[in-house]
């Protein structure tokens, strides 16, 4: 009788580690990329060959946490396999991800016309992001020491959600159209915008 308890005892705690290490995969099996541009590689390192390059809120599944571990950017973090939205499959460096939001915030996927300026979501904004018919761009910042500065480039748009930009004298750069309680803005890196266009003066 006593063997029977044992054996079942044994039973139950191996069904529920199951269980446990079940659970641990699935809260990590979707994240989205958090920086500009995130190299996808072969193997979990940084030597290791580029498979693609993944941009800014791309979606990605994680299919397994290595072991490999690197310390980029002063940040000590294990290397995932992941899968990207266009089925490759590959390693990059977790550090770089973050989890999504998908309750407040989704991306855009229909024709919006981005054209006018845009603000950051601050009180009074310090930078604010200018659209042009034709593909002219302009980015105001103002600061207490220097006042008002005007950085011009291009802008090129997909329609959807991705808007490259090229200032001059700065490597392109991606800002992504979001949807927000049936409202459209923009969000570069953490920063969102605020939906309503600010006026050009």
């Amino acid at each position: 009788m006593k063997n029977i308890v044992v054996i079942i005892i044994i039973f139950l705690n191996i069904i529920c580690f199951g269980c446990k290490e079940k659970d641990d995969k699935k809260d990590i099996t979707q994240s989205v990329v958090k920086v500009q541009k995130l190299l996808l590689r072969d193997s979990p390192n940084q030597n290791a060959k580029v498979l693609a390059v993944l941009l800014i809120d791309d979606k990605i599944e994680i299919i397994e946490k290595t072991n490999h571990i690197s310390i980029i950017d002063g940040m000590e973090r294990n290397w995932y396999k992941i899968k990207t939205s266009q089925n490759i499959v590959g390693y990059v460096f977790s550090g770089y991800l973050k989890e999504p939001d998908d309750r407040e915030y989704q991306m855009n996927d229909k024709p919006f016309d981005v054209t006018g300026c845009w603000a950051e979501y601050l009180d009074p904004p310090n930078q604010i992001y200018c659209f042009y018919k034709g593909g002219k761009f302009e980015r105001k910042f103002q600061s207490e020491e220097k006042g008002e500065e005007i950085f011009t480039g291009k802008f090129l748009y997909n329609g959807n959600n991705a808007i490259r930009i090229k200032e001059d004298k700065k490597d392109e750069y991606i800002i992504r159209v979001f949807l927000h309680n049936g409202k459209t803005t923009l969000k570069y890196d953490d920063y969102f915008f605020d939906p309503e266009l600010h006026s050009n003066d």
